[in-house]
Order: structure tokens, then C-alpha cells, then sequence
């Protein structure tokens, strides 16, 4: 999954300068000079994912997972706005040596997130970038979770890994947060965003010994204060609704398209 995101996000960045200059958003719904009423509030919908950096014996490696959100905008002037919602990540725990997946293990966080945005481009473009940054606070493993494991690597010929693990999710991340909403019809955007969450109180300590094969007896140790990078795409309602000239959207819609095509 996290492949096909960062592909979309490069193709859709490789598509803005053309799109913003083609023409303001407000012209899709109605001509310019009609008077109406700034959107308020909007709701989004992402999916994306995740990377944990370990400390690796000196070495960095990453742990790979996915995130989810359902978030709510409230505009509190056309270029700030306070966002919060429900969201969940779903984590691996020794990503690299497991071919078919997250890991051998996984957990999950989940909880509020609340935070603000701030658009700094003119409010007619359709490519409206932002800053921001929001507070995570999650209700879901927030123990010691411990405990041992064997399983079989992705290495050559397969060897045995005795994994000896302590993950405690931290109560609260604290994130600085970039990304851009894409208006490709006036009342629904496409959304991409990324922000770095620094995890507090939080811990995830792995060691691992190889127990067969060519490496048996040699150890590894991992540990990370769950902190993690995350990214994602989505789509996002804004309200009052407005009434959309279709002609004007199909005309943007297959420019977009000639233009991802183009690209290819």
C-alpha cells in the first residue's frame, strides 16, 4: 500500500503547476462575482501509511505499517482551520525480515486527534498547500506489552529467530503536519498529507537471536521511543454545498486526465 500512495502523491505534485494556473476553483461551480458564501466546515476521509525507524545495532531499519483517519475541518477564516477526528495505525514489528507482510507481529493504536491548518496560497487556487500540526492521543495499548516468539525469516535459507519483545504505545504524539488539498469539483478535494509524530512515554524494544543457520547465536537489538513517519491520501467534503456547473468540471476533469496521461 504504501508504494501506491507515494506514486500517486509524486504523479499528483508532477501535475500542479498546471493545474493551479488552469483556473480557480470558485469558477467550477459558478461564474466569477456570485457572491457566495465561503465554506465552513468539511469532513475527509485518509488512508496511508506508516514507517518506524529502528535503532539497529548502530543501523537504521524500518518498520513498515498503515494509518487510517476520519477527520472534521471547522474554518475559522478562509485560510485557518482547527481539524480533529478519530484515527488508527495499524503497526508491524520486525517488517524487514518478513517477505509476506507487516511483520510477525502487529498492534494497533487509535484514539482523538485534534490540531489546526493553515492554507497560504491565494483562496481562489485549486491547489491549496497547507501547514499545521496535531496532537494524537491514543487509548489503545497503552501498557507493557511483552512477550517471545519464534519464526522464520525472509533470509537465505530461512533461519530460525528467537524475538523477545516490550511495546508500550505512547498516551500522546505531537506532530507537525504538511500536505495540500486538491479541489477537483467544487465541494470534494483530494487530500495528501504527511507529518513526522513524536511519541511520548512510549517504547518498543526487540531482541532478537538467530537459534539455526548460518548466523546462529548472533543477536540483534532494536528499540524506537515510537516516534514514526506518516503519509497519506484521501478525499474531503466541504460544506455549504454548492451548486456545481458540470461543463466546467468536465472540461477540468479531462484536462487532468490529458495530463496524467501525458505524463506516463
Amino acid at each position: 500500500m504504501s508504494r501506491t500512495i507515494l506514486a500517486a502523491m509524486v504523479m499528483a505534485a508532477a501535475m500542479l503547476p498546471s493545474v493551479a494556473m488552469a483556473q480557480d476553483y470558485q469558477s467550477l461551480s459558478e461564474p466569477a462575482g456570485g457572491g457566495r458564501q465561503p465554506h465552513r466546515w468539511g469532513i475527509g476521509l485518509q488512508i496511508g501509511g506508516l514507517s518506524q525507524t529502528e535503532d539497529y545495532d548502530a543501523i537504521g531499519s524500518d518498520n513498515e505499517g498503515n494509518a487510517f483517519a476520519l477527520t472534521a475541518d471547522w474554518y475559522v477564516t478562509r485560510r485557518l482551520a482547527l481539524t480533529g477526528g478519530l484515527y488508527a495505525e495499524h503497526t508491524g514489528m520486525l517488517t524487514q525480515y518478513d517477505a509476506s507482510g507487516l511483520g510477525p507481529r502487529k498492534y494497533w493504536m487509535a484514539g482523538l486527534q485534534a490540531g489546526a491548518k493553515f492554507y497560504f496560497f491565494p483562496t481562489k487556487w485549486i491547489f491549496q498547500p497547507y501547514v499545521g500540526g496535531s496532537l494524537y492521543a491514543n487509548v489503545l495499548n497503552l501498557g507493557h506489552n511483552r512477550g517471545t516468539f519464534d519464526f522464520h525469516t525472509n533470509e537465505n535459507y530461512s533461519p530460525l529467530m528467537h524475538v523477545s519483545y516490550d511495546v508500550q504505545c505512547p498516551a500522546l504524539s505531537l506532530a507537525p503536519q504538511i500536505g495540500f488539498d486538491l479541489r477537483f469539483v467544487s465541494n470534494v478535494s483530494l487530500t495528501f498529507a504527511a507529518d513526522y509524530r513524536w511519541g511520548t512515554y512510549g517504547k518498543s524494544r526487540v531482541d532478537a537471536r538467530y537459534t539455526e543457520g548460518p548466523q546462529a547465536s548472533t543477536s540483534v537489538s532494536m528499540a524506537n521511543p515510537m516516534s514514526r513517519m506518516t503519509y497519506s491520501m484521501g478525499l474531503k467534503l466541504d460544506f455549504p454545498m454548492r451548486v456545481i456547473n458540470w461543463s466546467r468540471t468536465q472540461n477540468t476533469l479531462l484536462r487532468l486526465l490529458g495530463i496524467w496521461i501525458g505524463s506516463r
